[in-house]
């Protein structure tokens, strides 16, 4: 027969068979029988006949985790067979050969409790997945969710960055005690779950490097390397493997850091343009020059800009689907002979144009002010342009450049900043900037801004994560996942949010 017990309120399901109609004798576990020669736990079970067949059972060193204990019965591995086989996952029972919750729905997460996915803050939705606000029906129910610490890369500022469409790689960067650092890990914000990098031909420690993502691998070039000095090399990463391998190093472009680089789908090459490197042996300066790589030849060389022709850092680039858009940027006017200077200055065009089919570049329309250390995204049709350094402050300001002209943005902007992180939600068709350093220091606010209606959102984004620069920012087209960064006691931070409209 079948009985029900109840415990606390809850429904135990166990099988007590009767002895005298079965010959044997029932064990202390109501789920369990003794083998009909009244044998212990470990004794075999036969499975095949008399003849003393295959034994799928012997004893329980046969069994590994989390099915550690031998039923010789059934000759089967369970996780149970009497409630104190439970007693490594405090709060559970034993039923049917599984340590269980006894509250239907509940699960056990690790930390000593039962809980309840659908509500709880530290385990939302599944084990391990917590929230900064509530828990509804299995989901986060604010705009904002942590990125999981637990096996996390060590914090880092001044790393890089891709999203391959299901997940963020991180890597590289300098770690709180000046480390320079050459590992990352891998995030998917499905699972709530990072995986280590391999590190096997990885490139040197680096920061301040540039990566793209190729639609299959993560390109990593250039950087600041161990010693100081600007890097010239860099590998090429394959999620789906774990593996690196070198780039092509023939005719490859001069070390340099501050620097951009974009992925050009249209010919499958990365262009790498400007930053500040070594111009000349034994000086180092803003650069006037750059090359694409392609991923069958390798590099190739890509035309310099034309008079009035400036070298430049920190400067920004975007990709258009046809053309690389560059703007701004710190450095110097050669034909000039002017230093020190941001664009657009002295005659020299802030915004240029770069055609990688015609290996040329062309002139932008009338420019926004000059500035530096900025941020540029592109909409599918519309670059847009937001903050960074101008020749006395910090920039508030913004810009669209569209059909060939510039305009500027309308309403209440985000504070003043540099150093910060924009990104464009395809999915909600809106533009987000997030932290940076701002006249008061670190900075961990932000806002939304819509090309369509050429509005920011009234209200500026929530206040979770502490201020930071340095850090890191994709964008999955519905989310924007920041992770790591520089806060403001110096300290290089592993924690990171997603945010979602």
């Amino acid at each position: 027969m079948v009985v029900r017990f109840r415990v606390s309120g809850s429904v135990l399901w166990g099988m007590v068979m009767l002895a005298t109609t079965l010959s044997v004798a029932a064990c202390g576990d109501a789920l369990r029988l003794e083998p009909p020669n009244g044998s212990s736990g470990n004794a075999t079970s036969g499975v095949g006949g008399s003849g003393g067949g295959a034994t799928a059972c012997e004893s329980n060193s046969d069994c590994a985790a989390p099915t550690g204990v031998c039923d010789t019965t059934k000759a089967q591995c369970v996780a149970c067979l009497v409630f104190s086989d439970c007693g490594a996952m405090p709060g559970t029972v034993c039923s049917q050969g599984a340590c269980v919750c006894p509250d239907e729905g509940a699960s056990w997460c690790g930390d000593d409790e039962c809980v309840d996915l659908q509500t709880s803050r530290q385990h939302c939705g599944q084990c391990g997945h917590g929230c900064f606000g509530s828990c509804i029906a299995g989901a986060c129910g604010d705009a904002w969710e942590p990125i999981a610490q637990d096996g996390a890369p060590q914090g880092r500022g001044r790393h890089v960055a891709v999203w391959t469409g299901t997940k963020m790689i991180v890597w590289g960067g300098l770690s709180t005690f000046g480390s320079v650092l050459n590992d990352g890990g891998m995030y998917d914000p499905t699972t709530f779950e990072w995986t280590p990098m391999n590190t096997v031909n990885a490139p040197t420690p680096r920061y301040d490097a540039t990566a793209v993502w190729t639609g299959q691998k993560m390109i990593v070039w250039g950087g600041l390397g161990s010693t100081g000095l600007p890097l010239g090399d860099g590998a090429l990463f394959d999620p789906t493997t774990n593996q690196w391998e070198p780039m092509l190093p023939a005719n490859a472009p001069s070390p340099r850091q501050s620097h951009t680089a974009v992925w050009a789908d249209n010919v499958n090459r990365m262009l790498v343009w400007g930053g500040y490197g070594e111009e000349m042996p034994n000086s180092f300066n803003e650069l006037n020059t750059g090359s694409m790589y392609d991923l069958v030849s390798g590099w190739m060389p890509m035309a310099q800009v034309p008079p009035p022709a400036a070298s430049r850092k920190r400067h920004s680039a975007v990709w258009t689907g046809s053309k690389m858009l560059i703007y701004g940027g710190y450095g110097d006017s050669k034909s000039l002979m002017v230093s020190n200077q941001l664009f657009p200055s002295m005659g020299v065009p802030g915004g240029r144009t770069f055609d990688p089919v015609a290996n040329a570049w062309d002139v932008m329309a009338a420019d926004p002010p000059a500035r530096q250390e900025h941020t540029a995204v592109w909409t599918g049709s519309v670059m847009l342009l937001f903050g960074g350094l101008g020749t006395a402050s910090y920039l508030d300001s913004g810009f669209k450049y569209e059909g060939g002209l510039w305009s500027a943005f309308s309403g209440i902007a985000p504070g003043a900043r540099s150093n910060h992180t924009a990104v464009w939600l395809a999915d909600v068709g809106k533009m987000v900037v997030w932290g940076g350093v701002g006249q008061s220091g670190k900075l961990n606010s932000g806002m939304m801004y819509d090309p369509g209606t050429n509005s920011w959102d009234d209200m500026p984004l929530p206040t979770v994560l502490e201020a930071r620069s340095g850090h890191s920012a994709v964008s999955t087209g519905s989310k924007m996942l920041v992770w790591g960064g520089i806060l403001s006691n110096g300290q290089r931070t592993d924690s990171g949010a997603i945010f979602t409209p």
